[in-house]
C-alpha cells in the first residue's frame, strides 16, 4: 500500500508515541486454577491444600521472623514487618502438573510487565507465612540477585482474609486480592523491583506465599525499571493541545501494532505496545480536552493491477498475468472507521463501552504514523480479469485497529460527518444525554436528527427533548413537522404525542405550548399530505432509506388525541373533512373503524365533533358495500379485461365468457405461453395456468377459479367485523334506534350476515 500523505502539524506526536519502545505496566496480577505443586518444607513435610491448621502451626514453628532492609542494614522490627519466612534452601517444589501451571503464570507475568519470557530467569527466594494481624509496611525490594528486575508473589491455598498486596508507581496504585482458598487456586502478582509496595494486615486466618526473584539473562546491562511515561504523557498532552488549536484536521487516527476483532477490541484487551500507548494517550487526551476511542479502520482501494511478464523457457512464447496484490495505478479508495470502543465502559448510557458513532470517514492526513500501512496485508483481494474493452481491475480490502483522538467539543461534528442509521441516531441521543452535553445534544438534533429523521428516533428524542429547553424544542418540533410530515404522516403524530407526555410539572406551560404548536402545524399541514400521491411501497427499493408512510389508524388516532388535548377543535374538524375527502389515503372501511375503536377510552375525544363526523363517513361506506352478503356466482363466467388484441388473448377472453367451460387447452410455443402467463397474472384473471409438457408444442392448460368471489367473501367478513366495531364506538348522537338511522342500518347489516362471517 502506498504511504499516506501527511501535511498536518501534529506537534511531534508521532515521534513521542514511537518513543514508547516497550510494552507492559509496572505490575501485573491474576488468579489461576490449575495443578498444584508438591511442596515439601524441611521440618514440616509435604503441604496439603488448603494448608490445614496443624501444618500452619508447624510452618510457623519452622520459620524465623522476617527482617527487612534499611539502606545497607538488615533489621528485625515487627512494627514495620510482621511475618515469618523460610529460606528457599529448605523448600522443594515438584509435581508433574506444576511446571505447566507455573509456565502459564510466567507467560502472563512477562506479557504484563513487557519483558521477554525467553530472557527471564526465575529463582525461588522465600516462603512467607503471615499470621492474623501480619503485615509489611510500604517499602522497596533490595536487589537480591544480579540482573534482578522484578518480584513475583504466588499465594497458595489457605483459609484467610485481608493481606492485600498494594503496589504503587508514580501517582498510580494497584491493589491485588491475594486470597486463595480453593484447593486448586493460586493468586499471583508481579511488580518491578523499584516499585513501592506493602502488604496490608491479614484480618482472619493466614496467608502463605512463595516469593520469586525475576532476573534478566543479560549480564553487564542495567535491568529495566518500571515503565514510567508520566513526563511523556505531559509532552503528548502539549502536542495534542497545539494540534487542537491549529485545527488543520478534525481528528487523528493511530494504527495499532496488533490485530483485534471488532468484538475483541477494547482498552482492557490491548496487547504490548498498544496498551502502553493507550495509557499515555488516555492521560494526555484528558488533559488536552480530547476524546480517545478505539475503532476498526477499514480501507478499500480500487485500481489497475500490475502486469507481470515472464518467459516460460526455451521454445515457449512470452506470457503475462495480472498480479492480485499490487497496483499499477490506484483509481479510487475509501477509508472509514466503525466498531467503536470507549475507555469508560462503566459509565451510564455508554452501552458497555460501545459508543454509537456509526461509520465515520477518514482522510489521508488524519492517519498516523507515517508508513504504518506499508507492510499491511489485505484481508481480501478481488481481481477481475479484463473483458472486451475494459481492462483488469483489482480491489484490496484492509481491516485494522486504531486509536482515534478528537477535540471533545467536536464530538457531534465528527459523528455528523459519518453515517448513522435510525438505531444509531437514537443511541447517540441517549449517549449525549447521559454525558450531560446539552450543547452537543442541541447541535446533534439540529444537524443530524432534523435532516435525517425517519421516526425510529421518536422514543429517544422524546426522552431527551426536555434537556434542549422549550425554545430549542419548539424550533426542532416546528422543523420536523414542516420537513417530514408529508413523508412521515404516521411518525410525526406519534412523536408529538410522546412529547406532550414528557415534560416535568415545573415547565408544564412552556412544554404544553411546544406540543400544542406542533399539533396545530401537523393538523393544518394534513391537507398538503393528502393532496399528494399515496406512496407505493412496492416501488421503493432503496433499503437504506425507510419507505414513505401511509396514514394508518394509529396516525389518525394520535392526531385526534393531540387536537382535543390542546383544544384545537376547529383544526380537528378541518382535518376530519380532509381525511374523509381522501379515501385513497385513509380507507373509511378499515382505517377509521380501527382509529375510532382506539379512541373509545379517551374521554372528550371519542364523542367530539370530528370523531362523530368520521364515524358517519365510515358507517355509510360500510353499509353501502356490505349491507347484505355477496351472492354466489350463477355460472362460470369470469371477468376478462385483457386489452391485448392478439388471437391468443382473444381465445382466452372467449373462454372466460363461456358460462359452462371450466378449463381450456392452448397448444402454443414457449414465447406465446409466456405471453399468456404475463397477461393473466398482470390483470388478475381468476385462472390457474400450468404447462403440460407432452407433445409439441407444449400445452398451456387454464382452469377457472372462484378467487374473486373468495376474496369478496373475506372482505365481507372484515366489513362485518368493522361494522360491529363501529356499533360499539357509536357517538351518543348516533345511537338512534329509528330504522333509517345509521346505527340501525349497521345493526341490520350485521344481523344479516351468516354466522361464519361474524
Amino acid at each position: 500500500m502506498d504511504d499516506i500523505e501527511h501535511g498536518v502539524n501534529d506537534g511531534g506526536l508521532e515521534e513521542l508515541l514511537l518513543s514508547i519502545d516497550r510494552p507492559g505496566d509496572y505490575c501485573v496480577g491474576g488468579r489461576l486454577y490449575a495443578s498444584m505443586p508438591k511442596l515439601t518444607v524441611e521440618g514440616v513435610g509435604d503441604l496439603s491444600f488448603p494448608v490445614p491448621e496443624s501444618q500452619m502451626a508447624a510452618l510457623i514453628a519452622a520459620a524465623q521472623t522476617a527482617p527487612y532492609g534499611k539502606g545497607t542494614k538488615t533489621l528485625v522490627d515487627r512494627s514495620v514487618r510482621d511475618c515469618r519466612q523460610i529460606d528457599a534452601e529448605r523448600v522443594r517444589l515438584a509435581g508433574r502438573g506444576w511446571p505447566d501451571s507455573f509456565d502459564e503464570i510466567m507467560d502472563r507475568v512477562a506479557r504484563g510487565l513487557g519483558l521477554s519470557r525467553d530472557l527471564l530467569d526465575v529463582e525461588l527466594y522465600k516462603l512467607l507465612v503471615y499470621e492474623p494481624g501480619g503485615f509489611f509496611s510500604a517499602h522497596r525490594d533490595t536487589e537480591k540477585s544480579d540482573g534482578m528486575v522484578a518480584t513475583l508473589s504466588v499465594a497458595l491455598p489457605a483459609q484467610g482474609a485481608g493481606g492485600e498486596l498494594v503496589v504503587r508507581h508514580g501517582d498510580r496504585e494497584t491493589v491485588f486480592d491475594m486470597t486463595a482458598e480453593e484447593p486448586s487456586e493460586v493468586a499471583f502478582a508481579a511488580f518491578y523491583a523499584d516499585c513501592p509496595h506493602e502488604v496490608r494486615p491479614v484480618t482472619d486466618g493466614y496467608r502463605v506465599s512463595l516469593v520469586f526473584n525475576l532476573c534478566l539473562r543479560s549480564p553487564g546491562e542495567t535491568p529495566p525499571a518500571a515503565p514510567d511515561y508520566a513526563v511523556l504523557a505531559d509532552r503528548v498532552a502539549e502536542s495534542l493541545s497545539a494540534w487542537r488549536r491549529e485545527g488543520a484536521t478534525e481528528k487523528l487516527a493511530w494504527v495499532l501494532d496488533h490485530q483485534y476483532s471488532e468484538e475483541g477490541l477494547s482498552f482492557g484487551a490491548l496487547k504490548g505496545i498498544d496498551a502502553a500507548r493507550a495509557r499515555v494517550l488516555s492521560s494526555a487526551a484528558d488533559r488536552a480536552g480530547c476524546e480517545l476511542h478505539a475503532a476498526i479502520l477499514h480501507i478499500e482501494e480500487y485500481g489497475m493491477p500490475t502486469l507481470e511478464v515472464y518467459d516460460g523457457g526455451w521454445g515457449s512464447s512470452w506470457d503475462a498475468e495480472y498480479s492480485d496484490s499490487e497496483f499499477e495505478e490506484v483509481i479510487d479508495g475509501w477509508r472509514w472507521l466503525d466498531g467503536w470502543a470507549s475507555r469508560d465502559a462503566g459509565r451510564a448510557g455508554r452501552d458497555a463501552g460501545r459508543p454509537p458513532f456509526g461509520r465515520v470517514p477518514l482522510n489521508d492526513r488524519e492517519l498516523h504514523p507515517r508508513g504504518a500501512l506499508d507492510d499491511a496485508e489485505p484481508d481480501e483481494r478481488r481481481l477481475e480479469e479484463s473483458t472486451g474493452n475494459e481492462g483488469a481491475t483489482l480491489a484490496l480490502s484492509y481491516r485494522l485497529a486504531a486509536f482515534v483522538v478528537w477535540p471533545r467539543s467536536k464530538t457531534v461534528d465528527i459523528v455528523a460527518s459519518g453515517h448513522l442509521d435510525g438505531a444509531g441516531r437514537a443511541e447517540m441521543l441517549r449517549f449525549l444525554s447521559a454525558a450531560g452535553d446539552e450543547e452537543g445534544l442541541a447541535r446533534f438534533v439540529r444537524r443530524v436528527i432534523v435532516p435525517e429523521y425517519d421516526g425510529s428516533e421518536n422514543e429517544a428524542l422524546a426522552g431527551v427533548i426536555d434537556m434542549l429547553g422549550s425554545d430549542v424544542a419548539a424550533e426542532v418540533v416546528s422543523a420536523l413537522v414542516r420537513e417530514h410530515l408529508a413523508r412521515r404522516p404516521k411518525a410525526i403524530p406519534s412523536l408529538l404525542t410522546l412529547i406532550g407526555e414528557t415534560p416535568a410539572e415545573a415547565s408544564a406551560a412552556a412544554w404544553r405550548e411546544v406540543a400544542r404548536e406542533g399539533a396545530r402545524a401537523a393538523l393544518l399541514g394534513l391537507s398538503a399530505v393528502l393532496d399528494s400521491p399515496v406512496p407505493d411501497v412496492r416501488l421503493q427499493l432503496d433499503f437504506d432509506e425507510p419507505p414513505d408512510e401511509s396514514l394508518d389508524h394509529e396516525a389518525v388516532r394520535d392526531l385526534l388525541i393531540m387536537a382535543y388535548r390542546f383544544g384545537l377543535t376547529d383544526e380537528a374538524e378541518a382535518a376530519a373533512r380532509e381525511i374523509a375527502g381522501h379515501p385513497e389515503w385513509v380507507a373509511p372501511e378499515r382505517v377509521l373503524p380501527a382509529a375510532l375503536a382506539d379512541l373509545r377510552g379517551h374521554e372528550g375525544v371519542a364523542g367530539a365533533g370530528a370523531c362523530a363526523y368520521l364515524w358517519r363517513v365510515s358507517a355509510d361506506a360500510l353499509v353501502a358495500r356490505s349491507s347484505a352478503p355477496p351472492e354466489a356466482p350463477a355460472d362460470w363466467t369470469i371477468a376478462a379485461n385483457l386489452p391485448c388484441d392478439c388471437e391468443h388473448c382473444a381465445a382466452v377472453r372467449a373462454f372466460c365468457r363461456d358460462p359452462a367451460a371450466r378449463s381450456a387447452r392452448f397448444p402454443l410455443r414457449k414465447d406465446l405461453r409466456r405471453h399468456l402467463h404475463r397477461e393473466i397474472d398482470r390483470y388478475g384473471l381468476d385462472l390457474t395456468h400450468v404447462t403440460e409438457r407432452r407433445g409439441r408444442p407444449f400445452t398451456l392448460i387454464c382452469t377457472k377459479t372462484r378467487a374473486s368471489h373468495d376474496r369478496r367473501l373475506a372482505e365481507y367478513a372484515e366489513d362485518v367485523a368493522c361494522m360491529s366495531s363501529l356499533l360499539r364506538s357509536a357517538p351518543d348522537g348516533e345511537r338512534d334506534e329509528a330504522p333509517s338511522s345509521r346505527a340501525a342500518r349497521l345493526a341490520a347489516a350485521v344481523a344479516a350476515a351468516p354466522d361464519k362471517a361474524r
